[in-house]
């Protein structure tokens, strides 16, 4: 949650190691949900949303 990490964006690394950029929708949740939890590594998260190349177009985002 760094400021220069929180303006460049944020992503997930898949089960298989793809790393797919959320949109900027997808940004806002992830801040949401970073800032409403205590923890701050390992973070291991639900995403569904449609996938367009290495980005994905966030509809939910939750902690698993």
């Amino acid at each position: 949650m760094a400021p220069d990490c929180k303006n460049s964006g944020f992503g997930v690394v898949t089960l298989d190691g793809v790393f797919l950029k959320f949109d900027t929708e997808g940004d806002k949740k992830a801040v949401e949900l970073l800032e409403g939890t205590d923890k701050t590594d390992n973070i291991k998260v639900r995403v569904d949303g449609e996938v367009d190349g290495k980005k994905i177009a966030v509809k939910s985002l939750t902690l698993s």
